[in-house]
C-alpha cells in the first residue's frame, strides 16, 4: 500500500525556501512508495528491462512533449530531449540534495523527474547527442562517482551498467570516456546551479589520474541508495552541516512544470529551435500510440533487421576505436607522468650530488684550514723556543762576563794587596838595555 505524504502549507513554504527555487525532484507518488516506480508480472524483481516496450509505456506520454522517442540498435526504445544547448549533458542543470537514500539529483529541467532516476544515458555518435534508455528501477541518480584530494566527479552510467541484485553496479567493467565526467571542487558540490562550478572538460584526463572510483549503490528497504560520498566528508569540505531530507518531502516541496494543453487536450511541445537537428537513425520514427505490455518471451522476438545489426556492429567498432584512443591518451599521459617522475628523481639525485660535493668541499677546506692552523702553531712554538734559547744564551754570556769581571776585580784586589819594591831597587832591577827587569835570581 502506498504511503501518502500530506504536508501543511507552512511546512511546504519553509521547506521550499530551504531547498531553493531551482529544486526539482523525482515523481511524486510513484517514485517514493514502498516499491519501484512500477512492477510487472512478466519481469523479475531484479530485471531493469532497459529499453523494453514494457518499460517505455510508463514514460512515453510524460516525456513526449519534451523530446523524441525512437528505437535504436542494441538498446531498444530510447528518448532524447528537445532544445538542449551545445555541449549539454545529463546531470548538469540542477543540484545534489542529501536525502535518506543518499545523494539525490534534483533537476532544474521540466522533464527531469524520470530520466535522472530511471534508466541510463549514453552518447549517440550518429547524431552527436545524449540519449536516454528507460529502465524500471529507481535510484537517487544513476551516475559513476570519482573522488580525489580536490575534486568530486560524476558521469552518467551507460545502459551496459545494469543493476544486479548480488553485486549492484559492476563499475569496474564499465568504460566511460573522460570527457563525459563532471568535476567540481569539493566545496561546491551542494551548490545550486552546480554547472557553474564544473571544471573545463579539457582538464578531465589530468583530473581522472588524481581520482579513484568510489561508486557504491546498495539496497535500502528494497530501494537503491547512493552511498558513494559520506555526509561527514561533504560537511568537512564545505565547512557546515548538510541537511538531510526524506525523499518524499523533497518531492512534495519541489516545484512542478506546467504546460498549457493545446486545442486537442494534449500538452504543447516546447518551441523547437530554428536550427536543423539531426534525427535518430532508427527503425521507426516514434513508438505506437499504445504499447502492449508483453512478457519477456514475446519481447525477445523483437529482432532488428540486418541493416540495424550492421549499424550496431559499426557502432561497436567506433566505440572500440574511441575506447582505444582514450586508452592511448591515458597511456601517453601515464608515460608523461612517469617521465616527469623520472626527471624529478634525476633532479633530486643531481641536487643530492651537488649537496654532497658542497659538503665535501667544505670538509676539505676545513681540513686545510686545520692544517694551516697546525703549521702556524708549530711555527709559533719553534719561534718561542728559539727566543728562549737566545735568552738562555744571552743569560750565559752575561754570567760569563760577570764572572770574568769578578775575576779581574779579584786579581786587581790581590795585586793591590802584594808589597811593592823600592823605586831605587826597581830601577836597579831594570835592564838598562831594554827596560825590562831581569829575571829573579834563584836562591842558592
Amino acid at each position: 500500500m502506498r504511503r501518502l505524504w500530506i504536508l501543511g502549507l507552512p511546512f511546504l513554504v519553509a521547506l521550499s525556501a530551504a531547498l531553493g527555487d531551482q529544486l526539482v525532484a523525482p515523481t511524486q507518488a510513484a517514485a517514493y512508495d514502498d516499491g519501484d516506480y512500477y512492477r510487472d508480472r512478466d519481469l523479475d524483481d531484479d530485471d531493469d528491462a532497459l529499453g523494453s516496450e514494457v518499460t517505455v509505456r510508463y514514460f512515453r506520454d510524460e516525456l513526449a512533449p519534451y523530446g523524441e522517442w525512437a528505437r535504436v540498435p542494441t538498446y531498444g526504445w530510447a528518448w532524447r530531449p528537445y532544445n538542449v544547448g551545445a555541449g549539454w549533458q545529463p546531470y548538469t542543470l540542477g543540484r545534489w540534495i542529501n536525502t535518506d537514500y543518499g545523494w539525490t539529483w534534483a533537476s532544474d529541467e521540466p522533464w527531469g523527474r524520470s530520466p535522472y532516476h530511471y534508466g541510463r544515458w549514453y552518447w549517440d555518435r550518429r547524431y552527436g547527442g545524449w540519449v536516454w534508455v528507460p529502465g524500471r528501477r529507481w535510484a537517487p541518480a544513476w551516475v559513476d562517482w570519482r573522488e580525489g584530494a580536490r575534486y568530486w566527479g560524476w558521469a552518467p552510467l551507460p545502459p551496459t551498467a545494469a543493476w544486479q541484485s548480488e553485486t549492484g553496479i559492476p563499475t569496474r567493467t564499465i568504460i566511460i570516456e573522460p570527457r563525459h565526467y563532471c568535476f567540481v571542487e569539493k566545496r561546491y558540490l551542494v551548490e545550486p546551479n552546480v554547472h557553474r562550478y564544473i571544471a573545463p572538460p579539457a582538464q578531465n584526463v589530468t583530473i581522472i589520474h588524481n581520482t579513484t572510483n568510489i561508486t557504491h549503490y546498495a539496497l535500502v528497504n528494497h530501494r537503491v541508495a547512493n552511498h558513494a560520498i559520506r555526509e561527514a566528508t561533504v560537511e568537512k569540505a564545505i565547512g557546515h552541516q548538510v541537511p538531510r531530507y526524506p525523499v518524499a518531502e523533497v518531492e512534495s516541496a519541489a516545484p512542478r512544470a506546467f504546460h498549457k494543453p493545446d486545442a486537442h487536450g494534449a500538452p504543447t511541445r516546447p518551441a523547437e529551435q530554428n536550427e536543423p537537428r539531426r534525427g535518430f537513425e532508427v527503425q521507426s520514427a516514434a513508438p505506437p500510440a499504445a504499447v502492449e505490455a508483453r512478457g519477456r518471451e514475446q519481447v525477445g522476438h523483437d529482432r532488428v533487421d540486418a541493416a540495424e545489426r550492421e549499424r550496431a556492429r559499426l557502432d561497436h567498432e567506433r566505440e572500440d576505436r574511441d575506447r582505444k584512443a582514450v586508452e592511448r591518451a591515458q597511456d601517453a599521459e601515464r608515460q608523461r607522468e612517469a617521465a616527469r617522475t623520472r626527471e624529478a628523481a634525476r633532479q633530486t639525485d643531481a641536487e643530492r650530488q651537488r649537496e654532497s660535493l658542497r659538503r665535501h668541499e667544505l670538509e676539505v677546506r676545513e681540513h686545510e684550514a686545520n692544517e694551516r692552523r697546525e703549521v702556524e702553531r708549530s711555527r709559533e712554538a719553534a719561534h718561542q723556543q728559539a727566543i728562549r734559547r737566545q735568552e738562555a744564551e744571552r743569560a750565559r754570556t752575561e754570567r760569563r762576563a760577570e764572572d770574568e769581571a769578578a775575576r779581574r776585580q779579584q786579581a786587581e784586589v790581590e795585586r793591590h794587596r802584594a808589597p811593592h819594591p823600592h823605586p831605587s831597587q826597581q830601577q836597579q832591577q831594570t835592564d838598562p838595555r831594554n827596560g825590562q827587569a831581569p829575571p829573579p835570581r834563584q836562591p842558592h
